[in-house]
């Protein structure tokens, strides 16, 4: 008890908190993303925005009590999720965001364990289908992109701690047959560590138009950009197609059949990971439903899933409302946190791999989010049609 209460009389100091880093922060933000914005949910569910509160209230959350957190913002589920877990160098990877170590995944997973139930996708279809969710505090694990080290690393730890988890496929990228292009960019990047490749890269970008550090013009480059990236790579004598080959980075479909033996659930995460927000509504749907077809067809899930790769910003209303009345999907996943969505079908996970965050700190800041936007009634994700 004395714990809650110190947490309760931390509260009023939040408040204060979040008035502060909304006035710091909005005006950032208009620089950044120079649009009109009508309503404050738009600007809150912005990823760099949260980013900035998650930084700025870390110290705060780490002191507070995560039963008192999810007690006042309203949660008792949550879907945490991930991409990698890794103590290797991945080339691909680490020049874009951080992978936690095989020590801080353990550190996040007993955190979860000690506040939370694990539950599979089955139970948590059924319990949601009959109108019954359960009053205990439970969670249900997630992975993006289907890479070889949830096959590798991820599994086995689960499977010996006996927590489920669900595993979303890019349809193009199982068996190694492609490369994400974001994948490729951080390919680019490292490769620019080595003598002269950073001169070349510059002549080559500079030849198109394109002016600045490589690093910085690689990073912002778009789906519809990729043979870009293709043409880089040739330049800089860089073989995406023998990375593949050499080191594997997706899990083969052996290796998916024999984890769906041992009891995790596989779902779809798009083609080739565009953007949705860059694609037609046509583009939106064909992704997913082409890429659900070709996983439900190869792997028979039990249940059919599917997680929106990058964010869900841009989907609309419409497009989900298609996917239930045609059965294309059961369940779809975003990534905006601990949100409720006016798509009654589609939840919200929020994602656990930030630079030099622990779990605790992470589902602490979530829950101060989510209370403060609670608190304005802008936690619901309203979609246009």
């Amino acid at each position: 008890m004395e714990g809650v209460e110190k947490s309760a009389n931390l509260v009023p100091s939040y408040l204060e908190m979040t008035k502060s880093i909304l006035k710091s922060n909005l005006p950032t933000f208009r620089t950044l993303y120079p649009i009109e914005i009508a309503d404050l949910r738009h600007v809150l569910a912005m990823v760099s925005f949260k980013n900035s509160f998650i930084g700025l209230t870390r110290p705060f959350a780490r002191m507070l009590s995560p039963s008192f957190l999810r007690k006042i913002a309203g949660q008792r589920f949550i879907l945490p999720f991930y991409h990698a877990v890794s103590d290797a160098h991945l080339p691909h990877i680490d020049p874009l965001y951080p992978v936690k170590s095989v020590k801080e995944f353990t550190r996040d997973l007993d955190f979860l364990l000690t506040y939370y139930e694990p539950i599979d996708l089955a139970t948590f279809v059924e319990s949601k289908r009959a109108g019954r969710l359960s009053q205990k505090p439970q969670f249900l694990l997630s992975f993006d992109d289907g890479l070889r080290s949830f096959y590798d690393t991820v599994a086995p730890f689960l499977t010996e701690k006996g927590v489920p988890a669900i595993c979303f496929l890019n349809s193009s990228f199982v068996d190694n047959k492609d490369l994400f292009f974001r994948y490729k960019t951080g390919l680019l990047i490292d490769s620019l560590l080595r003598d002269n490749q950073r001169k070349l890269a510059t002549e080559f970008l500079s030849s198109l138009g394109f002016h600045g550090e490589p690093e910085t013009i690689l990073r912002k480059l778009k789906y519809h950009e990729t043979p870009l990236l293709d043409g880089l790579a040739t330049e800089l004598e860089l073989d995406f197609a023998a990375f593949l080959r050499s080191e594997k980075p997706y899990m083969t479909s052996e290796q998916i059949r024999s984890l769906q033996n041992k009891g995790f659930d596989f779902g779809a995460h798009s083609i080739d990971h565009p953007l949705y927000s860059d694609l037609s509504a046509e583009a939106q749907w064909h992704q997913t439903t082409a890429s659900m077809d070709a996983v439900t067809e190869a792997f028979h899930p039990r249940y059919k899933t599917f997680s929106f790769p990058f964010t869900d910003f841009g989907v609309s209303q419409t497009l989900f409302e298609r996917l239930q009345r045609e059965k294309k999907v059961d369940l779809t996943f975003g990534c905006a946190g601990l949100k409720s969505d006016s798509a009654p079908q589609h939840h919200q996970r929020i994602a656990f791999e930030r630079a030099r965050i622990s779990g605790r700190e992470i589902h602490n800041a979530g829950m101060l989010y989510c209370f403060g936007q609670r608190l304005i009634g802008k936690n619901t994700i309203k979609r246009s049609l």
